[in-house]
């Protein structure tokens, strides 16, 4: 885990200025619709909302219209992937900031005026990340990347706001005018575009934070209905993403080993899931070695 760096700043306990009029709720959904109902309670809660759909074959789209009546709901008719869906709704919102929202994940007015005021507390930042939980159970809301050299050690929550290299983004707070109508690389159809998003909020000469007193539920995994088609999917982009990350950012020989690497792995693997009879992840490691067989992601 990287080390985080504790940022001082005065207390922000106690009461707070409502801050859902400055924030508009953005959501991508594909293939939600068992995730609609507790979405719609969270989302009813804040007078902003975009949701972009992308090509749902199920009953997404339908629930929201009739859940979340006020939500702007944009259908794309193709699955244009996280970022762009996210790039649609980021480039047409009029406040301040943005708050992309996994549908699940839920997050209520106190915990936002939380991140809006770590916002306003510290200027610099263009990302602000909660702290998210999974029950009781912290989960991971800030990491190194994956090929940089990780210490083995807890995953720790700060105790205050602190500087992270890159914020996982099932709910992350945007400040708009840091990225000047140029949000997500749309190479990045899935995975990885958080990252990329981090190191553009650096380069423009930004921070990225966590928040820990804003605290989240996240059920993690759960915001797309689980299938064969859908891990082979999830696999596919997860290995292309990978490539297409480290190319930008490290360079093609970096792209070489971790190809080398997907292929070198994948006959263990397939052999480990098959005898677990786990069709799932033989589904997703078959969509890595796909993408790990083309030359160029």
């Amino acid at each position: 885990m990287s080390e985080i760096v504790k940022l001082a700043g005065p207390n922000i306990a106690g009461p707070v200025a409502v801050a859902s009029s400055r924030v508009t709720i953005v959501c991508v959904t594909f293939h939600s619709a068992s995730l609609v109902a507790e979405l719609a309670k969270t989302l009813a809660r804040f007078p902003h909302v975009v949701v972009v759909d992308n090509a749902s074959a199920d009953a997404t789209v339908n629930l929201l219209r009739a859940e979340v009546p006020h939500a702007n709901i944009i259908c794309n008719q193709t699955n244009r992937g996280y970022g762009a869906a996210n790039n649609m709704a980021l480039c047409q919102i009029k406040t301040e900031f943005a708050l992309l929202l996994n549908p699940d994940c839920e997050i209520d007015t106190e915990n936002l005026q939380r991140l809006v005021s770590c916002a306003d507390l510290f200027e610099r930042a263009a990302l602000i990340v909660p702290q998210a939980y999974g029950g009781a159970q912290p989960q991971i809301s800030y990491n190194t990347a994956y090929f940089e050299k990780r210490a083995r050690t807890p995953y720790l929550v700060p105790e205050g706001p602190a500087c992270a290299k890159f914020l996982i983004a099932c709910c992350m707070l945007v400040r708009v005018s840091a990225f000047k109508g140029s949000f997500f690389d749309e190479r990045f159809f899935l995975y990885c575009e958080d990252d990329d998003l981090c190191l553009e909020a650096y380069r423009r000469g930004h921070e990225c934070l966590i928040e820990p007193r804003a605290k989240v539920q996240h059920e993690g995994g759960g915001s797309s209905a689980k299938s064969w088609k859908v891990e082979y999917i999830k696999g596919y982009h997860h290995a292309l993403s990978r490539r297409i990350f480290v190319r930008k950012h490290v360079g093609a020989f970096a792209d070489w080993k971790l190809r080398i690497r997907h292929l070198a792995l994948a006959p263990i693997a397939l052999v480990l899931f098959c005898i677990s009879l786990n069709r799932l992840s033989i589904a997703k490691w078959v969509g890595r070695v796909s993408q790990a067989c083309r030359a160029t992601p």
